[in-house]
């Protein structure tokens, strides 16, 4: 069996790459968890570099943009709009305790949780049964439009 700590290790900096590549994977969930997609614009791979120097320097400057990340999640937990939009995201975070904010947070979840049935509903078979239903309706009724027009033109409009 493949031990993963074991592959994409740069010869002679084995330790130090099993470093980089663990907090690489960290930083590249954190990442996604954020932006949406995983970062492409550096290497998150020890293997990638071509001296032990050059992973270093990808080292400090990996842990740099993790501190980075730490400090963007800190200023959005500050503020209430900051709570409420990494809630959107998915995030679990401590309920308000201000009774204002707290109604507004309730307020917003309400609406999360309607977006979300509403999904759920418009991924279902019944929904889709129903636009089928509604689709040979509308098919039915121009074929009606249309069978009624060809008859006017036909007959009704030279007279």
């Amino acid at each position: 069996m493949t031990d993963f700590n074991d592959m994409y290790l740069l010869a002679g900096s084995e330790e130090l790459s099993r470093e980089f590549n663990e907090l690489a994977g960290y930083y590249s969930d954190y990442y996604k968890e954020i932006h949406g997609f995983r970062p492409r614009y550096m290497a998150l791979c020890a293997d990638a570099y071509e001296s032990h120097e050059a992973l270093v320097e990808a080292m400090s400057h990996l842990k740099r943009l993790c501190e980075g990340l730490s400090d963007y999640m800190n200023a959005m937990r500050e503020t209430f709009e900051g709570r409420e939009e990494l809630r959107s995201y998915g995030w679990h975070l401590p309920p308000e305790t201000d009774p204002e904010l707290a109604a507004k947070s309730a307020a917003a979840q309400a609406e999360r949780d309607a977006l979300r049935a509403r999904m759920e509903y418009e991924c279902s078979w019944e929904y889709h049964l129903e636009q089928q239903v509604q689709a040979a309706k509308a098919k039915a009724e121009q074929e009606e439009d249309d069978l009624q027009s060809w008859y006017y033109n036909k007959y009704e409009a030279v007279a």
